[in-house]
C-alpha cells in the first residue's frame, strides 16, 4: 500500500503559523521536536515532518478503516537527508513505513510505504503545478494526469481509464469495467499536487 502528501511551501507559510503557542506540542513528539530546534531551516523540518506523517496515516488509515485526528500517536524519525530530499520512518502501533521526500523551493512530497505489507510492483510518483489557481479544477487535472500516466504504464487508452472514491473518500483506479489491483493515493495543496501508485 502507497500513501503521499505534499505541502506548499509558501501557502503554509501564509496559512500556517506553526510557531504559535502550543502548536507544537499537539502535533509533534519530543522526538520530533528535537529534529525541529535543531534545524538550520525549522520551517523546512517542521512541514517535512508533517508530510511524513500525513503519508503513513494514509496508509495506516486504510489499512485500519479508521480515522483519528491525533498526530501525536505517529513518530517520524529522519534516516537520511539533503537539500534535494529525505529518507525516513514513520511508527505508529506495531506499523512501520518507509518514506521518501523530495525537498524544493516550492514544496515538499512525500511518498509512503508500509513495510509490514509490502507487495511486489511498481511505483511510480508524480508531482505536479497547477495550471490555474481554481481549487474546483484542481482534482480535474490531477485525474487526467494520473489516468494519461497510468494508461502508458499498462497501455491501454487514457480514455479508459477512471479514478473512483469508495464511501471512505478512498481512491481507486478502473477501467471502464474492472477495478485495478494498484494502490493509489492523491495530495493536493496550494499551488501543487501530487500522486502515487503502487501496481
Amino acid at each position: 500500500m502507497i500513501g503521499n502528501d505534499i505541502v506548499d511551501i509558501k501557502e503554509a507559510a501564509a496559512k500556517s503559523n506553526w510557531r504559535r503557542k502550543g502548536f507544537l506540542n499537539k502535533v509533534f513528539t519530543e522526538k520530533e521536536q528535537l529534529y525541529i530546534s535543531n534545524s538550520d531551516n525549522p520551517d523546512l523540518i517542521v512541514w517535512l515532518l508533517w508530510s511524513m506523517k500525513e503519508s503513513a496515516y494514509k496508509i495506516y488509515s486504510r489499512l485500519q478503516r479508521k480515522y483519528f485526528v491525533s498526530p501525536l500517536k505517529l513518530e517520524s524519525e529522519l534516516i537520511t537527508g539533503s537539500n534535494e530530499g529525505y529518507k525516513g520512518k514513520v511508527f505508529i502501533e506495531n506499523f512501520t513505513f518507509s518514506t521518501n521526500s523530495k525537498v524544493t523551493k516550492e514544496f515538499v512530497s512525500t511518498m509512503a510505504l508500509a513495510e509490514n505489507k509490502l507487495r511486489k510492483g511498481k511505483i511510480f510518483q508524480k508531482d505536479l503545478k497547477f495550471s490555474n489557481e481554481d481549487f474546483d479544477k484542481h482534482r480535474v487535472e490531477i485525474y487526467l494526469s494520473i489516468s494519461k500516466t497510468f494508461s502508458e504504464k499498462i497501455n491501454k487508452p487514457a480514455e479508459n481509464i477512471l479514478i473512483k472514491k469508495d464511501k471512505y473518500g478512498i481512491p481507486y483506479i478502473f477501467d471502464e469495467q474492472n477495478q485495478f489491483d494498484a494502490s493509489v493515493s492523491i495530495s493536493h495543496h496550494g499551488r501543487y499536487g501530487a500522486y502515487a501508485f503502487l501496481f
